[in-house]
């Protein structure tokens, strides 16, 4: 644990699914706990969520991703981002530079929120980049058929964007390639207290949770499964056969996810690095065209800790189940230090936090307070 003194950090954290917003929540509960002040921007459900947990949360614009049936579709994404990017980018800017020029931000760190690095580049206040998606172009990873070239090179050029060239990348993993340069960390995958603070157990149920129409589909599949299954994702409470559905509720989530024999999801990073806590097999149904879930899916596979599984049928889920003991096997071997992730980014905090510049400050909070 480090013992020196106080630095003022502006953490940007995307909006865009909640793995970035309970990811980063794990470290700045450390960030705070060692004394440092943290202003949090964010927008959306992220928003909401965290202005009931922290005082310092403020409200900016977000990209998005649209969806069309399953699957990603890059290019109305793509082009409905740049339709409304002139004004959410000069809204944005004016409030980001406001709170800046009152709070001196000593470093950025940003989990994929491009504005926040943005104006850390102007401002010159290092940046440090703290996201898993780093890892498709911060390593030398041989990626095989995670997708096709085109929505390799896309999720490239977003990756590049959102992190703006950031001074330093600390990206949370469960597989480690060759980094690219020296200032790339690579560290074992980031937990929240609320789920290292529980004890795993083995129940009976399978625990699902997606928040695409993607797995409305599998609704009739899992019924021909003899299993039971707890759903959380669509909003609701009711019992359909053997699908039980809940409304979310956090430590009702945690518990039933500490609790599960194995967990149905997506793609996403952070409910995988929970199971993987956990210790829970997974059996991963990736969006299509998303680049990173599929990724991480075939990943999560080669490592023997689940199964990837594009189109589930009854007899892929019954395989899965079968497969459970071997994957349980393959999972008692793995384990990982949860706090790892925060600890590297605070280090390189108090290594890179410097003394902001107040003229430029000044200067930058004229230029944009005036009408565009």
């Amino acid at each position: 644990m480090l013992k020196t003194a106080m630095v003022h950090i502006a953490y940007g954290i995307a909006s865009e699914g909640m793995g970035h917003c309970t990811r980063s929540e794990a470290v700045i509960e450390y960030l705070l706990k060692q004394g440092h002040t943290v202003d949090i921007f964010t927008s959306k459900r992220a928003y909401e969520v965290l202005k009931k947990k922290y005082q310092r949360v403020h409200k900016i614009k977000g990209f998005h991703l649209v969806y069309e049936n399953t699957s990603v579709s890059l290019n109305q994404s793509i082009f409905s981002n740049i339709a409304t990017l002139p004004h959410e980018f000069v809204s944005t800017i004016r409030v980001l530079v406001k709170v800046f020029r009152q709070t001196r931000p000593q470093v950025i760190i940003s989990d994929f929120e491009f504005f926040t690095s943005a104006v850390g580049k102007l401002l010159m206040i290092p940046v440090i980049a703290a996201n898993n998606i780093s890892i498709i172009d911060k390593t030398y990873g041989n990626w095989g058929d995670s997708g096709t070239r085109y929505t390799e090179a896309i999720t490239r050029l977003v990756n590049k964007l959102a992190t703006f060239h950031a001074d330093a990348y600390v990206i949370p993993t469960f597989f480690f390639p060759k980094s690219v340069s020296d200032n790339v960390v690579l560290t074992n995958p980031v937990v929240r207290s609320a789920i290292t603070n529980v004890i795993p157990s083995e129940g009976y149920h399978i625990l699902v949770y997606h928040t695409s129409g993607k797995i409305k589909e599998l609704f009739n599949v899992l019924k021909k499964v003899n299993a039971s299954f707890k759903v959380y994702g669509f909003g609701k409470k009711e019992k359909d056969k053997n699908l039980e559905f809940f409304e979310f509720d956090e430590r009702q989530f945690i518990q039933d996810l500490a609790g599960a024999k194995a967990v149905i999801t997506g793609g996403g990073f952070s409910l995988m690095s929970e199971a993987l806590f956990f210790k829970k097999p997974i059996l991963s149904i990736p969006l299509e065209k998303h680049f990173e879930q599929i990724l991480n899916a075939q990943m999560l596979e080669q490592r023997g800790f689940g199964r990837m599984c594009v189109k589930p049928r009854a007899q892929e889920i019954e395989r899965f189940i079968e497969e459970i003991p071997a994957y349980k096997k393959q999972l008692s071997r793995y384990h990982f230090d949860p706090g790892e992730f925060a600890y590297e980014i605070e280090c390189l905090v108090m290594k890179m936090a410097i003394t902001p510049n107040q003229h430029i400050f000044n200067r930058l909070y004229s230029a944009v307070k005036k009408p565009m």
